[in-house]
């Protein structure tokens, strides 16, 4: 079993590790870009990864024949791809950082050892004879 000295030992090596992940994940976006045609190819949106619009082109001319809305209706739908598609960068570039602060959480809180010590301590302490029995244990013996 490790010390507890040990476990607060290994939790600052794996949140100096973790806090490395994260600057470099949120150094990546910061160079982020994403785009999106439009299903026609006639404009293509460039996103950062926060969904600020960095470019707006136009392949063809054919944009000033279209009426405003449904040239609107373009425009929107290519923003909304182009979103798509930075939210996934995103959640790409922070996926391998999830759950770390519930392991952080249960290894100062003694997690799993914690609750080793305490059951072996109410066994060590408790008389067979004395204990509750649970159902599961009673079904057990008989």
């Amino acid at each position: 079993m490790t010390s507890f000295q040990d476990q607060i030992q290994q939790a600052m090596a794996e949140f100096a590790q973790q806090r490395a992940r994260l600057s470099q994940a949120r150094s990546d976006l910061e160079q982020l870009t994403v785009s999106a045609s439009s299903k026609d190819h006639l404009v293509t949106v460039t996103l950062g990864a926060s969904g600020e619009v960095k470019e707006i082109k136009f392949h063809r001319t054919d944009y000033a024949a279209m009426a405003p809305a449904e040239l609107s209706a373009v425009l929107v739908e290519t923003l909304a791809r182009a979103r798509e598609k930075a939210a996934a960068g995103v959640q790409e570039a922070f996926g391998s950082l999830a759950g770390f602060g519930a392991g952080l959480r249960d290894s100062l809180a003694g997690g799993d050892e914690l609750t080793k010590i305490f059951d072996n301590l109410q066994t060590d302490a408790v008389p067979a004879a004395v204990r509750v029995r649970t159902g599961e244990e009673a079904d057990r013996d008989g």
